[in-house]
């Protein structure tokens, strides 16, 4: 009888790239988790690479070869720490119903 209920579910097929089929509401769910949670991981890679780029294009040492002079930056401090926590609340939450 067991053997009857894994036979209907889907498996991977050879040469497969993608995710395979889901076989149950939680699958679906969970496949439509990754989905959402590229679009964030795109957005993150490119803001993060514009900003890379952007360093190095303002800081370089033919362009700038006097080093600046500031010493703290509270608002940016306060800023890339809750940012990102912002961002891993929203990835927290809806992950918590598939547990």
């Amino acid at each position: 009888m067991f053997y009857s209920l894994i036979s209907y579910c889907d498996s991977a097929q050879p040469w497969q790239l993608g995710i395979q089929d889901p076989a149950s509401p939680i699958a679906e769910g969970i496949i439509k988790f990754h989905n959402d949670l590229m679009v964030v991981l795109v957005f993150v890679v490119c803001f993060v690479g514009w900003m890379q780029y952007r360093t190095i294009v303002q800081f370089d040492y033919k362009k700038n070869p006097i080093a600046g002079t500031q010493v703290h930056g509270t608002v940016i401090e306060i800023a890339w720490t809750l940012i990102p926590a912002v961002i891993l609340m929203f990835v927290a939450i809806p992950s918590f119903s598939l547990l």
